[in-house]
């Protein structure tokens, strides 16, 4: 694994993001049918959060419901988007050095961060993608 690997290496660049007014019906679908873990919300194209499986997972989780599906249709009633999602996240640049994204990663505990140039979200960038590429280079 080269120090100087940058990010636009690694992300995902074809993303799939929603807007932050989407209902989280449409966010479930969304990670449920493209398989993936992790939605950068977005208004008028800037990057204004994020949210994750494991936020539905945790909001749901210990409920006194009878079924998963019974929870999970409450908890689309009581909430919105804006209301779960991670607000303002950090972001990092596609030139930085994949050394500089561990750090972050390390540093945030994040699990996925959002690639913005000249404000506008170019790609996604995950532990998973930082796994891959060192399982891939040794």
């Amino acid at each position: 694994m080269s120090a100087t690997t940058t990010v636009s290496e690694l992300m995902t660049k074809e993303v799939i993001s929603v807007a932050h007014t989407a209902s989280l019906s449409t966010v479930r679908q969304l990670l449920m049918t493209h398989h993936i873990r992790h939605l950068p919300v977005l208004s008028a194209g800037q990057v204004v959060g994020i949210i994750s499986k494991s936020d539905f997972t945790r909001l749901t989780s210990g409920t006194f419901y009878a079924t998963q599906q019974e929870a999970d249709t409450a908890m689309m009633d009581m909430f919105t988007l804006e209301d779960i999602m991670i607000k303002n996240p950090v972001v990092i640049s596609s030139e930085l050095t994949i050394k500089d994204a561990a750090d972050t990663f390390i540093a945030q505990d994040f699990h996925a961060l959002p690639v913005v140039d000249n404000g506008q979200l170019t790609g996604i960038l995950s532990v998973t993608d930082l796994l891959r590429h060192l399982r891939d280079t040794l």
